[in-house]
């Protein structure tokens, strides 16, 4: 029983074993046929992604020699570009200059358009200055003109006016009278001194001065001055003319001052000094002892 208890056991287990080693082989094969069609899809797959990547790889080599290609126009584009902007910049410069010479010269062509302005205002100020120039030398000749005449004038009134003087004073006579209206010479006596002028009767406003040894004019302290008029219509006298060539004829009248000292007078020279409107037509001394 028990052998064959054993023989069951090891043909049931021989059996388990038959049934597993041809389970085991039919799975294998199965797994073997999946697996050549794994491998020929991977297969298939790689000469795909091989095939790929050669076409890839084409490209690759492709795109590079268009890159290098296109880098090397880039780098001709960048350096025409650069040397376009240096153009530009130079070009930039160059109307920058001119813009600054177009305002240079704008301003020059104001400033020479106000010269020119200016100019045409000092030409025209030059002609109005040359005609009042020519008005004024014709003005400058008239009054050289008329001062010749006037000097001239002036020459003959000058001489006239000496001639004038010359005759305007004429027997001239000094009485100095003492206390007894007799006449003396000594200063300390005389009481009154008369002079009597003969004078052109065109003569107004006859005055006399006094003047003492010491040559102090006596004032009105010193003494009282008066002056009369005793004879008019003396016989005229003739004095020659500078400006006329002619004898004129001029009148006289006789004047009388008599000075009344209000105090002794000292001895030496008086003078008498004989005014028209205080210029001198003439005078006299009288010396005293």
């Amino acid at each position: 029983m028990r052998k064959n208890r054993v023989f069951g056991i090891a043909a049931m287990v021989a059996i388990l074993l038959l049934t597993g080693t041809v389970a085991y082989m039919a799975s294998e094969g199965i797994s073997v046929r999946l697996l050549e069609a794994s491998l020929r899809e991977e297969k298939l797959k790689a000469e795909t992604m091989l095939s790929e990547k050669l076409q890839l790889e084409k490209e690759i080599v492709k795109q590079e020699a268009a890159l290098s290609t296109l880098r090397e126009t880039n780098g001709a584009l960048q350096y025409n570009v650069d040397r376009m902007a240096r153009e530009v910049n130079d070009r930039d410069a160059r109307i920058r200059a001119m813009r600054r010479e177009y305002a240079g010269a704008t301003r020059l062509k104001q400033q020479h358009e106000a010269l020119q302005t200016e100019h045409e205002a000092q030409a025209v100020d030059l002609a109005d200055a040359r005609r009042s120039q020519k008005g004024m030398l014709r003005v400058q000749e008239d009054l050289e003109q008329t001062i010749a005449l006037l000097l001239q004038q002036n020459k003959n009134l000058t001489g006239e006016l000496h001639a004038w003087r010359l005759s305007a004073v004429k027997d001239v006579r000094v009485e100095p009278y003492r206390k007894n209206e007799r006449l003396t010479l000594r200063a300390r006596k005389t009481r009154k001194l008369v002079v009597h002028v003969d004078v052109a009767s065109r003569v107004e406003d006859l005055q006399f001065r006094i003047t003492d040894p010491a040559g102090r004019v006596l004032s009105a302290e010193a003494g009282k001055i008066s002056t009369t008029v005793v004879n008019d219509g003396i016989p005229p006298k003739y004095v020659a003319s500078t400006r006329q060539t002619v004898l004129k004829e001029y009148p006289y009248k006789r004047v009388a001052m008599v000075f009344t000292p209000s105090e002794r007078l000292e001895a030496g020279i008086y003078q008498i000094d004989i005014l028209n409107d205080t210029e001198s037509i003439g005078s006299l001394q009288v010396k005293f002892r």
